[in-house]
């Protein structure tokens, strides 16, 4: 017996089936028997009843598109590519994916965690932020409310903002949604803002450009269609997504941050991580704020996603029209493979591959979550996927959600090794910390995530790194890490404008960060440098991470360069450099797989697990282990 869940929806054919609508279909019937049947009357009619519901069961089952069920692996492409995502999670990905290939739902899982704390499994039913993604949601609102005569995308913003100041006043509702409108506006660091100040900052920030002129991506000009939406319906920008969006497209798991998150317990709420752990609670945002709404604050499932993509490619939410506006591209590009190009239509990126195919797709990323909405028309393809973790900026989600297009062409990926499973007393055993000839360490710790190595010296740090042939450059930016926080915590600050940190706002900033590195630790002693490693969003940055000693006491502190220019610094950080999650080879040896860089390395151990033998790229490297004081 096939047992749907409580809420959840299934499409049998193409009608949307949902489990409280078929008990409610079935409560109506036993209603309506007429109360004079009795005895074998109601037993004949109870049997017909349990006949229907059993074929029911089956037409889903062989249906395959059950989006009440449990996880779903069909055929070798599913397999395939559940494979591929089981040995990722392995490495630092946790999420939930749907693929749909031909109609017929291929694949429809969970992967790690949505609470580490409380050991909660990701489903299928979890719900996550969405990010940017809900750029696509706030502009099939702007495309109803023109289909239903209430606005015009030709119209001028200043139709419904009328303190709109002159330089923006004929901004168009068009070039808003295709990001042509070169607004820009203040960050509010996800504190709580009234439409009001929301809208007046954004206003009374010049213009990057003239609007028309250029394309350039704009959170802040979506904040603006969100009033539109606003003053256009008269309703609040929430209420009438889920009255004129949410609810004809289906979607019954899909809702806004805190208080205003869709109905469900607890569990099913995904937490947001990055590598310090929690980077956001959804439950405990602010349900009202306008920091970033229009722009993102949706919380959604996979499936809900599913049914959006098929809401609109069916017609369900906005006519055949409308939607054509929306995947219509407002600048001409060179067929790519890229998924960020200025091939965008209205909320969503429209784009030509070199095949001379289409993809229209959009994702997003916020605070330890991120998500991806893709769909290949021609290949009748579509993939929806959410993630709760980022690793160092980095959006981990794209080793998943991207790669499964080219799986399912059969293109090369980047592969996670194969592992296998040990208890954890054999596990334990790997645990410790390793010395180098040069005086560096590893050390292997049980992290929240699983086993993971990192490492304290440059010459350790290089290894787990793997990019021997920058080595020198990432020895010279710690080098220069160093100096640079002796100088600051020495009160010299005349080296900041030559980083890029000229700015009052970043000396402001760095200056509170020593003073709480310093705060109840006595006098300043000296910095040494943990590791320069390469991380940061896309891999791009040079990460170093440095000890301060005090008096009485340690503190550690990370600063990411571009280049020459200091581009983040933080006091909350890893006490060691270039962490990596690792997996067992065997009873004595372990791989480890860097899911931003994806440099591989193994570690060998000798039979007491005396020492470990380091093997990366072309290196290899004994490492003794530290014995603890008597």
């Amino acid at each position: 017996m096939l047992l749907l869940q409580s809420g959840s929806c299934s499409p049998v054919g193409s009608i949307p089936l949902c489990n409280h609508e078929l008990m409610e279909s079935f409560r109506l019937l036993g209603a309506g028997l007429p109360r004079r049947y009795a005895g074998a009357h109601v037993r004949t009619a109870a049997r017909a009843a349990a006949q229907v519901w059993f074929l029911l069961s089956v037409l889903m089952l062989c249906h395959g598109q059950c989006l009440g069920s449990p996880n779903r692996v069909a055929g070798a492409q599913g397999h395939l590519i559940d494979n591929y995502l089981q040995r990722l999670s392995a490495f630092g990905y946790s999420g939930a994916v749907l693929v749909s290939v031909n109609n017929e739902i291929i694949l429809r899982k969970g992967y790690g965690l949505a609470d580490r704390d409380k050991r909660i499994p990701i489903g299928t039913d979890t719900r996550f932020d969405v990010g940017s993604l809900a750029k696509n949601f706030t502009a099939a609102a702007i495309l109803r409310l023109e289909a239903d005569g209430k606005l015009r995308v030709e119209d001028p913003i200043s139709r419904f903002l009328r303190d709109a100041p002159e330089d923006k006043r004929s901004i168009s509702i068009h070039q808003l949604l295709t990001h042509t409108a070169g607004v820009s506006g203040p960050e509010y660091g996800y504190r709580a803002v009234t439409r009001d100040e929301a809208i007046r900052g954004i206003l009374s920030t010049p213009l990057r450009f003239a609007p028309g002129s250029e394309w350039a991506y704009s959170n802040a000009g979506f904040v603006l269609l969100a009033a539109v939406i606003e003053f256009a319906s008269g309703e609040s920008y929430q209420q009438y997504m889920i009255r004129h969006v949410f609810r004809p497209a289906g979607l019954s798991s899909t809702g806004f941050w805190g208080t205003k998150l869709p109905h469900g317990p607890s569990r099913l709420i995904a937490r947001g991580y990055d590598e310090l752990g929690v980077a956001a609670d959804l439950e405990k945002l602010s349900a009202d704020t306008w920091n970033d709404i229009g722009s993102g604050q949706i919380v959604s499932t996979v499936d809900d996603l599913y049914r959006w993509q098929q809401g609109l490619e069916h017609n369900r939410v906005i006519p055949a029209g409308e939607l054509k506006k929306m995947i219509t591209p407002v600048m001409k590009v060179s067929p790519s493979e890229s998924y960020y190009t200025n091939s965008y239509g209205y909320g969503l990126w429209a784009q030509t591959l070199p095949d001379g195919t289409h993809r229209f797709q959009h994702g997003g990323d916020f605070l330890g979550f991120s998500s991806q909405m893709t769909w290949l028309p021609e290949r009748k393809t579509i993939v929806t996927a959410l993630c709760n973790v980022r690793n160092d900026l980095y959006p981990v989600h794209r080793r998943a959600d991207r790669a499964i297009p080219d799986l399912l062409a059969g293109a090369k990926v980047p592969e996670p090794p194969d592992y296998i499973r040990l208890l954890a007393s054999e596990l334990n055993r790997f645990a410790g910390t390793y010395t180098l000839p040069g005086g560096g360490q590893l050390t292997i710790y049980q992290s929240p995530e699983g086993l993971a190595i990192g490492a304290d010296g440059q010459d350790a740090t290089v290894l787990l790194d793997g990019n021997f042939d920058q080595a020198e450059r990432l020895a010279a930016t710690g080098e220069a890490t160093g100096k640079l926080v002796t100088a600051l915590l020495r009160g010299d600050r005349s080296g900041l404008a030559a980083v890029g940190l000229g700015e009052p706002d970043a000396e402001r900033d760095i200056r509170r960060e020593m003073d709480s590195l310093g705060d109840g630790r006595g006098a300043f002693q000296k910095v040494g440098v943990v590791g320069t490693f390469i991380g940061g969003l896309l891999g791009k940055f040079d990460d170093a991470i440095v000890k301060v000693q005090f008096e009485k006491g340690s503190a550690y502190y990370k600063v990411q360069w571009d280049g020459r220019n200091v581009v983040a610094t933080n006091v909350n950080c890893s006490h060691l450099a270039a962490s990596t999650l690792i997996q067992p080879k065997s009873l004595h040896e372990l791989v480890g797989w860097n899911i931003i860089t994806l440099k591989q390395f193994t570690l060998q151990f000798s039979p007491t697990f005396g020492s470990v033998t380091v093997l990366s790229g072309d290196r290899r490297a004994v490492a003794e282990r530290l014995r603890p004081r008597s």
